[in-house]
């Protein structure tokens, strides 16, 4: 993309990333190692088995000892391996001091509030912590801690040693006697982290639970600021054309072949349903709120309350969803397969080029295309 004299890739324009449970394995690496994601991430992470190192792992003796204590669980050893195997000790400190870089938001979900818990350093401020020096491996080990399988992981509140100061739009939104039920309640969660000798842990599970998407960052952002506008204004786009935002949804919809039978489902099968329909409904939601908030933005930015509104602008929501697959016998395929570390290496090649197929049919993605290369001629 580009002009002739000056072309460059349309990944270089990647801003931001945002990603959930088995997502920020890959969002981290492109984050702290850039373009070699694109030499050595298959062989480090995509066709490794890393679920037999973290099988091994437990079963060292040292570590069976470690694991006895209350206060070291599964997912600690787990950080440990992601650490040990593809971040090698990096923390988010490393991650900054990478120049050219999209911004990552790695997502978890704080089990006591349900909430998005995001490792951002606003996130960290609230717990009195320093994001810099926090281990990349063990944020995606919160972001893929999948509950029951694996336990939370802890992070200790300062805010009690450090007295915090309250943000102002947390201070403001509570004043405020119209202020809406959304922002309220998003202060007011945000408020209880101050609260470090009530909420002396934090405990966070897996990303999905509360956003499958990553997309709840935006919308919180918008909720927390008052409007859209300030949310693009605090990230330094006021003079942005064009905004892209593409959605990868990898949850699957499994065929339980109930309605076929008077039978009542096995055990299994409910317990699979019961998580996944509670997830594929807020996914909805959260893009329906996300395109309605767009929308209003772009009709008519002015009437956003910000001081400096933007020219009008256009944004590209791109969807990419197994039930978008025209293909019935290859939706089926990708739908049947489980969630977990390891995946057979056919599967893995099956993955990836239909990633990349679905990418560049995507009405909305063409779309896109079509405008940018308009914008250089």
């Amino acid at each position: 993309m580009g002009p002739p004299d000056r072309p460059h890739r349309l990944l270089d324009e990647v801003d931001a990333i945002s990603s959930v449970s088995g997502g920020s394995f890959t969002a981290a690496y492109y984050g702290l190692f850039g373009d070699r994601i694109f030499s050595d991430f298959e062989s480090q992470f995509l066709k490794k088995r890393v679920a037999s190192a973290f099988v091994r792992s437990t079963l060292s003796p040292w570590n069976l000892t470690r694991l006895a204590s209350a206060t070291f669980s599964r997912s600690d050893l787990v950080a440990e391996t992601y650490d040990r195997l593809l971040f090698r000790g990096a923390t988010f400190g490393d991650l900054a001091a990478r120049s050219n870089r999209p911004f990552i938001i790695i997502n978890a979900t704080d089990i006591a509030l349900g909430e998005r818990f995001a490792f951002t350093q606003d996130q960290f401020d609230l717990i009195g912590s320093d994001l810099s020096r926090f281990p990349l491996g063990r944020a995606v080990a919160a972001s893929a801690a999948f509950p029951v399988l694996l336990n939370p992981i802890v992070l200790k509140n300062h805010a009690a040693e450090c007295r915090c100061p309250e943000p102002n739009w947390i201070r403001f939104a509570l004043a405020d006697p119209d202020v809406s039920d959304r922002r309220r309640d998003r202060a007011l969660a945000q408020r209880s982290y101050l609260d470090g000798q009530r909420r002396r842990f934090i405990h966070l599970f897996d990303g999905g639970i509360t956003d499958n998407l990553g997309l709840r960052g935006a919308v919180d952002e918008a909720i927390e600021r008052g409007n859209t506008l300030d949310a693009f204004q605090r990230f330094h786009m006021e003079n942005v054309k064009r905004i892209a935002v593409i959605l990868v949804d990898a949850q699957v919809k499994a065929e339980f072949g109930w309605d076929s039978t008077e039978r009542s489902p096995a055990f299994g099968a409910m317990l699979r349903s019961i998580s996944q329909v509670p997830l594929n409904r807020s996914s909805r939601e959260t893009i329906a709120l996300f395109k309605e908030m767009a929308k209003d933005f772009e009709a008519d930015p002015r009437t956003n309350g910000a001081e400096n509104p933007v020219p009008s602008l256009e944004i590209y929501t791109v969807e990419l969803h197994f039930a978008q697959m025209a293909d019935d016998a290859e939706r089926r395929f990708f739908n049947s397969v489980p969630t977990q570390l390891q995946l057979p290496p056919k599967t893995v090649d099956r993955l990836r080029h239909m990633a990349a197929r679905e990418l560049s049919d995507n009405k909305e993605f063409r779309r896109l295309i079509a405008d940018l290369k308009r914008d250089f001629k």
